[in-house]
């Protein structure tokens, strides 16, 4: 157990963090996917966007437009936050 909180764990944090963040901005993006999903039923960021680009309300275009940039932005940012690059010394 100590092996896999030592060595294991912070060594998987490098590849699972990025990976994580890269996997959360694509999956906003994901249109298609929740059309198959209940035909549609299910209201993300991402259909809401298409449906309010349809209409004429400009403010709510631009406030779930702002949305869709700044979820993955945010995830993006912690990514980089918590993986901090990490200096090793010798013994």
């Amino acid at each position: 157990m100590a092996f896999l909180l030592r060595v294991k764990w912070p060594m998987l944090r490098t590849i699972l963090v990025p990976g994580f963040a890269i996997g959360f901005t694509v999956s906003v993006a994901q249109f298609i996917a929740t059309q198959f999903l209940k035909d549609g039923r299910v209201n993300t960021a991402t259909t809401e966007a298409i449906a309010l680009s349809v209409g004429s309300q400009r403010t709510s275009t631009a406030a779930n437009a702002w949305l869709q940039w700044l979820l993955p932005a945010w995830v993006m940012t912690l990514a980089t936050g918590i993986e901090k690059p990490r200096r090793f010394t010798r013994p």
